[in-house]
């Protein structure tokens, strides 16, 4: 469905009965289909200063990435100095498993009928 809008004002609508009975009331000129938007065009000053702000914008830029790359490096070096102690700290987990599964092996052994009257025989002397 084609837009139209009045003639000689800002009325618009899809409804040719609508837009001809606006017509009829104001006393308007013929409906019309509406024109593509013209714009305007810009003199060489803008268009000077649109370039060099997208000049700008485009060294702000090459900035950043730069500090970003020298920032990804240094926590590149990070990653990796944690990665070895997260290593080192998981070996020292594994052991204090060990030892933990250790010790609760020997108090489940003494804590079992066999284990005890071992473990008082011992003192007894046998």
């Amino acid at each position: 469905m084609t837009e139209t809008e009045c003639g000689a004002c800002s009325y618009r609508g899809s409804d040719l009965d609508d837009l001809r009975l606006h017509w009829e009331e104001a006393g308007h000129g013929p409906l019309c289909e509406k024109k593509p938007r013209q714009f305007r065009s810009f003199g060489r000053g803008a268009k000077v200063v649109a370039l060099t702000g997208l000049g700008l914008a485009a060294a702000g830029a090459g900035v950043f990435a730069v500090k970003k790359a020298g920032e990804n490096a240094e926590l590149v070096k990070e990653n990796a100095r944690l990665a070895g102690e997260n290593a080192e700290l998981n070996a020292w987990a594994g052991s204090l498993v060990a030892q933990l599964a250790g010790a609760l092996a020997r108090v489940g052994y003494l804590e079992s009928s066999t284990g005890a009257g071992k473990t008082l025989n011992g003192y007894r002397g046998r």
